[in-house]
């Protein structure tokens, strides 16, 4: 069954189904809703061990690229952004699986970065759009078409760098007006032991809440754009 919203969630109607057997017949589906929504829940479904999560991510997207997510303190909240945005080639899809969930909160934060394009001040995103973002020296447009939708999204890691692509800084009011339209643009996702979360890397930007315990997320990525 489905219910609505970012993400998208799919439950599993039958306890014990494998993901990969549910996406030998649902994958054309479930793609297509990755690409509506941003992201999708698989929730219920049996990954059991790293060899069987190799084989979902296989299912979806084909081989998996070489990635690995930063790591970050428990104790800090990070901010949502997108892979490889600061790089030449990025991963278009990212697969999370829950191994194990947190002690206390440590859901993922999901932001519809097409939300975030639409909300922004038509001023702020002009400015962005001929004057593009700063990173590694080099300058990066901030807005691009989707690869298979042809859509403009919002692709940069704007709330986290401070220059236009000429080099110029962002001023602090308008930095603060993105991150407001990000926060405007999150859901977040709370951890079940089991999930699969697949994610558009180019319409959702992922970050992550504090939490305590262990909490044990993969991620895989696959589908390069450069």
């Amino acid at each position: 069954m489905t219910e609505q919203g970012l993400p998208h969630v799919i439950t599993a109607a039958t306890a014990g189904t494998t993901a990969t057997a549910f996406l030998a017949v649902a994958r054309e589906t479930v793609r297509a809703r990755v690409r509506e929504f941003g992201a999708v829940l698989l929730r219920g479904f049996d990954v059991a061990g790293a060899d069987a999560f190799a084989r979902v991510v296989r299912a979806l997207s084909g081989t998996p690229l070489p990635y690995t997510e930063p790591e970050t303190s428990a104790r800090v909240e990070v901010f949502p952004r997108h892979a490889d945005a600061d790089r030449d080639v990025w991963p278009r899809i990212l697969v999370f699986h829950c191994v194990r969930p947190p002690d206390t909160r440590g859901a993922t934060l999901l932001a519809d970065t097409r939300r975030v394009l639409r909300t922004l001040d038509p001023a702020v995103r002009d400015e962005f759009a001929a004057r593009g973002w700063r990173v590694n020296g080099c300058r990066r447009s901030a807005i691009l078409p989707h690869p298979v939708t042809g859509e403009a999204v919002w692709f940069n890691d704007v709330p986290a760098a401070p220059r236009y692509g000429d080099g110029e800084p962002v001023p602090d009011d308008v930095r603060a007006h993105v991150r407001d339209c990000y926060r405007a643009a999150q859901r977040r996702v709370a951890w079940h032991e089991g999930d699969l979360l697949l994610v558009d890397n180019m319409l959702a930007a992922h970050g992550r809440e504090p939490y305590t315990g262990r909490r044990d997320i993969v991620v895989a990525a696959a589908e390069p754009v450069r």
